[in-house]
């Protein structure tokens, strides 16, 4: 089957760039279970499945969107790569929108009252993390957890790059992952870090690689805890694109604890909080990090090949569309 990608709903031709990881593996997942792929920005065909990521707050372009599926009739989804349930987004006034404190409430609302307007006109919606596909079940046709899976070993293995960098941390900056960063600055021990919020700030693509090339340890951290619940919804997760970025690498991974979304667990080091940077020294002073990023690396290739985990997802979704 053709899927087209299409990204006009993300703003100016420009701001594709920032989509790029979630693209590759859109399409190299897509490809190895059998189906070819086009990416477009504004582009929509009767013959493909169009296939958007999440971020509907254009009303025009909703409008445009339905007028097309209405009059020739095309296949229509949408991929959330967000954890999006009981009416919000609960990790987003302490994670995504933590640089924009002077209007994020509108921004959350505004991409949430986008979102329930887009499923309106979707054939399906495919979730990275389970509780999103479990919230929407009944507002599309197909609602289906599609995993973040592996595609393989990375080419990037074959590249070589000094280890030279003990800890590496990336996203986006949140006062819950700052003062678990600070503990290990009470300790002296160095975690190199980018992304939003951070001096190093958002790194290009071949810097970011570059850096995960060079990590013995990588941190995954989550936006916000426990203790920031909203509604009573765990706001915890696992970053899906940034765990597999570095199993692909065959980074040791070191978590805290992720009671919910987190198939990627078994790849993994879990601490608690209390417990990381101990766990991160004893990992540096033995050497195993080597030998535990290579094994949970190979486990995962091996366990959420796509092939396993994101065909039959694929399979249901054509069977689906066929039907009706």
């Amino acid at each position: 089957m053709w899927f087209n990608i299409v990204l006009h709903n993300h703003g100016g031709i420009e701001e594709a760039g920032r989509l790029g990881p979630l693209i590759d593996y859109m399409r190299q997942c897509l490809s190895i279970c059998g189906h070819e792929t086009t990416v477009v920005y504004d582009q929509l065909y009767e013959d493909a499945i169009n296939l958007y990521f999440e971020h509907f707050i254009d009303a025009g372009q909703l409008g445009e969107m339905a007028w097309f599926k209405k009059t020739t009739g095309a296949r229509i989804g949408t991929i959330a790569t967000e954890l999006m349930v009981k009416g919000t987004i609960p990790y987003a006034r302490h994670g995504m929108y933590v640089v924009y404190a002077d209007d994020r409430e509108e921004r959350i609302k505004a991409r949430l009252d986008g979102f329930d307007d887009a499923l309106k006109h979707m054939d399906f919606l495919w979730s990275f993390l389970p509780r999103t596909a479990e919230n929407y079940a009944g507002a599309v046709p197909l609602s289906a957890y599609f995993p973040v899976g592996s595609t393989g070993a990375s080419n990037l293995l074959a590249l070589r790059s000094p280890k030279d960098l003990d800890i590496i941390f990336f996203g986006t900056w949140t006062p819950h992952r700052a003062g678990i960063l600070d503990r290990f600055a009470e300790r002296g021990v160095v975690v190199t870090t980018a992304g939003p919020g951070f001096p190093a700030g958002h790194l290009p693509d071949a810097l970011l690689d570059s850096m995960m090339n060079r990590a013995k340890i990588a941190l995954n951290l989550t936006l916000a805890n426990s203790s920031k619940m909203t509604n009573g919804i765990d706001p915890r997760f696992a970053s899906c694109m940034r765990i597999k970025a570095l199993l692909d690498r065959n980074v040791a991974i070191v978590s805290e604890d992720i009671p919910l979304d987190n198939p990627y667990a078994d790849f993994m080091t879990t601490t608690t909080i209390d417990q990381m940077v101990d766990a991160c020294i004893a990992l540096l002073g033995s050497d195993h990090w080597k030998e535990i990023g290579a094994a949970n690396a190979a486990q995962f290739h091996q366990q959420m090949d796509v092939n396993r985990v994101c065909a039959p997802v694929i399979d249901q979704t054509l069977s689906a569309l066929a039907i009706r």
